[in-house]
């Protein structure tokens, strides 16, 4: 189910998948996998012990502690922001 999310997700996008802001990105499970498919993603989550459990072996995933609504990064900076793992909550 989730890799057809992302495949529905990705094809609506059109040819610019370059960057993503995924907030509340809690330990990064949604993360990892969209950084296997765009360039650069940024994992933004306002708990700072969420954000230590992230895996940091990942080149291209920059992650942030900061709140959803001053997450620091510039406006239409990405291509897509996703609020994958924070919607069950």
């Amino acid at each position: 189910m989730r890799q057809e999310l992302y495949a529905t997700i990705l094809a609506a996008l059109g040819p610019h998948n370059d960057v993503v802001v995924d907030i509340a990105c809690g330990s990064g499970q949604a993360t990892v996998t969209l950084a296997g498919r765009f360039t650069h993603v940024h994992g933004v989550d306002g708990n700072a012990a969420q954000l230590a459990a992230a895996p940091r072996h990942h080149p291209n995933i920059s992650w942030h502690h900061a709140d959803a609504h001053a997450t620091g990064l510039p406006d239409a900076c990405a291509d897509l922001v996703t609020c994958a793992q924070a919607l069950h909550w």
